[in-house]
């Protein structure tokens, strides 16, 4: 049985950008990933894998979400992966982003637990996953103490499969749910899809393609499970596809960038992409393909990896634009302040003489929006530390 869970937990042309703004070296804490990861008992919830040691270093979260059956660790190790040899996708962003607080997010994913025998798969389902991974992260960013978060602070998102659909739900729960949960929506800034089925139409063909590589070994009822997925895909498409599209299109999501990955090879189970091209990619955001099968799409051997490359790229381009974004913001904002502070000319009203200045602050041209002064020590912004 446990070979099965580790065997499914696998389950762009754009031109990479580099930050000629940058910052002072910042030292890391050692990654949490070690030998006990290998055991898959309980590995629910948030764990840090990388951020730096002095919290102020910390500019911005990067959460990795996996899918269905999936696993907070294994879903991102490369075949090769070692204790001594730490090849997983956390490991090389640690690398190329040191100014980030890595997280893997685990939940109980299996079916057996959420997908009851004889009973129909449930949209209920996807928002307990989705509200459980909003809650993690509103826990993982306090507001308070000493430990307090600054809650505009950015996060990004790495997902594999239907964890996507996972932290779509979890965003939708933020704009439509406790006031404390809604600035998590405004700090979310980019996504990374690795072959999410976003069109609802094609749940059932996934259901059904997922069906047939599950292992003899595995108890008939998981597979009877995933069957029920396929007469759920209209209230999956309705309840939450569209929402979150309309929300990122035109609602309190708009400000997210997004980026879609899909496979390039058949699984050999199937003989066929588990997560097509066509299913996998929002038509009006930028897509791109990643090699490998859907299984192995999140699998890299090291950082020249071209897959890795690939995520890298797109992830860097997500920062070096929501930077920019704030820096122009902040430029508005002090050209506004100074706009207001400028002289009034002096006034008359019967006889009455009015003049005086609006005092306003100014933008210290000094710092960049990551609080930082330029004339400080550097290395690039999300530029690799060997």
């Amino acid at each position: 049985m446990n070979n099965f869970w580790t065997w499914l937990s696998s389950d762009t042309n754009q031109k990479e950008t580099s930050r000629e703004e940058t910052l002072p070296v910042v030292e890391s804490t050692p990654s949490t990933m070690d030998a006990d990861s290998l055991s898959t008992a309980g590995p629910f919830g948030i764990k840090v894998m990388h951020e730096p040691t002095r919290r102020e270093d910390v500019l911005y979260d990067i959460f990795l979400i996996h899918g269905l059956t999936g696993n907070r660790d294994k879903t991102w190790r490369h075949a090769t992966w070692t204790a001594e040899n730490k090849r997983s996708l956390p490991e090389f962003l640690a690398k190329d982003f040191p100014y980030a607080r890595i997280m893997v997010y685990g939940y109980d994913a299996n079916v057996l637990n959420f997908w009851k025998p004889r009973e129909p798969v449930s949209l209920e389902d996807t928002t307990s996953f989705g509200g459980g991974l909003a809650l993690a992260i509103k826990d993982s960013r306090p507001a308070g103490g000493s430990q307090a978060i600054p809650p505009e602070r950015p996060m990004y998102f790495i997902m594999h499969s239907l964890g996507g659909l996972v932290t779509e739900q979890a965003l939708l729960r933020c704009i439509n749910g406790e006031d404390d949960l809604k600035p998590l929506s405004s700090a979310a800034k980019g996504l990374i899809f690795l072959g999410v089925p976003h069109q609802g139409s094609y749940y059932a063909v996934y259901a059904s393609r997922i069906t047939k590589i599950l292992p003899n070994a595995v108890w008939s009822t998981n597979k009877a499970i995933l069957e029920n997925l396929k007469t759920n895909n209209d209230n999956m498409r309705i309840h939450l596809e569209q929402p979150f599209q309309r929300a990122a299109k035109e609602g309190q999501l708009k400000h997210l960038q997004m980026f879609s990955f899909y496979e390039t090879s058949h699984h050999p189970k199937v003989n066929d992409f588990i997560v097509p091209q066509h299913s996998a990619v929002l038509a009006a955001y930028p897509h791109g393909p990643i090699p490998g099968h859907h299984e192995t799409m999140s699998k890299f051997s090291g950082r020249d990896d071209d897959g890795y490359k690939r995520i890298k790229g797109r992830l860097g381009g997500m920062i070096e634009e929501d930077n920019k974004r704030t820096e122009d913001a902040k430029k508005k904002a002090a050209e506004d302040a100074n706009r207001n502070a400028a002289p009034s000319p002096a006034t008359s009203h019967q006889g009455s003489n009015f003049s005086g200045n609006i005092n306003a602050g100014t933008f210290d041209a000094r710092v960049n929006s990551a609080g930082r002064d330029n004339n400080a020590n550097t290395t690039n912004y999300y530029g690799s530390q060997n």
